[in-house]
C-alpha cells in the first residue's frame, strides 16, 4: 500500500494498492489509545474514504478525520477524540462497522505521522 508517511488531519491523502481481491474497500485512520494486557483494546477510527478494486488494483482519496470516534472490541461508540499529532496507522480494508474488518479478505495498513 502506497500512501503518505505524514500529513496533518483536515488534509487530503491519496492511497494506492495493487495486488488486492476485487471488492469495495474502505480506508480509515485509526490509533489504538489502550491494549492492557488481558483486557480489551480500545481504538479510536474514522473513516477517510471509500473505492473499489479493479484488476487488482484500488485507489483511494479522502480527507483525514479531525475526530475519531473509540470503540472497544466492536461494540458501541464510547465518545470521541481530536485526532491530535503522533503516530496513527492507515487500514484499508472491507470494513465491517462500527470498528473492523473482515479476516478472510484483504487487509493493509501503513504507519503516518499527523503533523500540526
Amino acid at each position: 500500500m502506497h500512501a503518505p508517511a505524514t500529513a496533518r488531519a483536515g488534509a487530503t491523502v491519496k492511497v494506492h494498492a495493487t495486488g488486492v481481491n476485487p471488492g469495495r474497500y474502505t480506508l480509515i485512520l485509526y490509533q489504538v489509545v489502550s491494549n492492557p494486557p488481558g483486557g480489551v483494546a480500545t481504538i479510536c477510527l474514522g473513516k477517510v474514504g471509500t473505492g473499489s478494486a479493479h484488476g487488482g488494483t484500488v485507489k483511494i482519496a479522502g480527507r483525514l478525520p479531525t475526530r475519531l470516534a473509540c470503540h472497544q472490541d466492536e461494540g458501541e461508540t464510547l465518545g470521541h477524540i481530536t485526532a491530535a499529532p503522533g503516530h496513527y496507522e492507515l487500514a484499508m480494508g472491507h470494513f465491517e462497522p462500527p470498528a473492523g474488518f473482515d479476516g478472510n479478505e484483504t487487509y493493509l495498513k501503513r504507519a503516518i505521522t499527523l503533523s500540526s
